[in-house]
């Protein structure tokens, strides 16, 4: 309802402030994003957070996709008597709502794969629906790392991690999209850990060399470190474009939690380049 609402606007408000707060601190940019779900019925709102709230970029980040019956299904736990039929549903809406514009960033295009079914023809629909779209609108994918902190797992008939699922990449690897490896982490000690290491050693596995390039149309990140530091207001995030040689990168590798900034009792832990704090 709209307490409800009230609330959450407090809340972004409030990470909004504390980046404002944080950016003259230090001395590379810090970027305000948001990972959000798509609701075709929200398109006003992402535009308020674009020309209101002065947002640099939303990652989609789709968990959820819309049944026939207008129920809506978690893209985590697609019911049997659905299977991979739910995944051309879910890769319809991922189409739509990057159609919109207002996503630069996909984030775990590939999370619909965290279900006990194996690869048929409605997985290579799926797939190619998705990088059909990342190619005509420009969108830049995201190789999760989170998903390998998951562990491998029994999944109907395979032993793998839930995401990234080989057979999506491999389809990426045979055009130009780009791609970045995002951490994901919902905690600082996984910012850089071998999850990450991991995620960069399949991406070359997997021949996406050539895909891990920055992307000049959206955002620009660097090859040497990227990741999505999350803060502890609902699931907002914050990508830093921050690092610009390698001595940087293993500096900030290593030192991030040696800051902390306290905002009304909310943590955020930022990486940092040696000296500049």
């Amino acid at each position: 309802g709209s307490e409800m609402c009230k609330e959450t606007d407090a809340d972004l408000d409030e990470y909004l402030t504390c980046i404002d707060a944080l950016r003259p601190t230090v001395s590379f940019p810090i970027l305000k994003g948001l990972e959000i779900e798509y609701c075709p019925d929200s398109l006003d709102y992402y535009s308020f957070l674009f020309k209101e709230k002065k947002l640099d970029y939303l990652l989609l980040g789709q968990h959820y996709y819309q049944d026939d019956d207008g129920s809506y299904i978690s893209a985590f736990s697609t019911p049997e008597k659905i299977g991979t039929r739910g995944y051309i549903k879910y890769a319809r809406s991922v189409k739509e709502a990057l159609e919109t514009g207002y996503f630069p960033i996909l984030a775990h295009p590939d999370v619909f794969f965290n279900n006990p079914y194996s690869w048929d023809d409605n997985c290579e629909e799926a797939c190619d629906i998705i990088l059909n779209a990342a190619i005509q609108t420009g969108t830049v994918l995201e190789l999760n790392a989170n998903g390998i902190r998951k562990g491998i797992q029994l999944l109907g008939n395979d032993r793998r991690w839930p995401y990234p699922y080989p057979n999506f990449w491999k389809k990426v690897a045979k055009t130009s999209i780009p791609v970045l490896i995002g951490s994901d982490c919902h905690d600082p000690a996984s910012m850089w850990d071998s999850c990450v290491e991991e995620a960069y050693r399949i991406a070359a596995e997997w021949n996406l060399s050539d895909n891990l390039t920055d992307n000049s149309k959206t955002i620009q990140f660097t090859r040497a470190i990227r990741n999505t530091i999350e803060c502890s207001l609902c699931e907002h995030s914050i990508v830093m474009n921050r690092v610009f040689d390698a001595p940087a990168a293993s500096q900030l590798i290593f030192a991030y939690k040696k800051v902390r900034v306290n905002c009304n009792e909310k943590c955020f832990f930022l990486p940092y380049k040696k000296g500049c704090l």
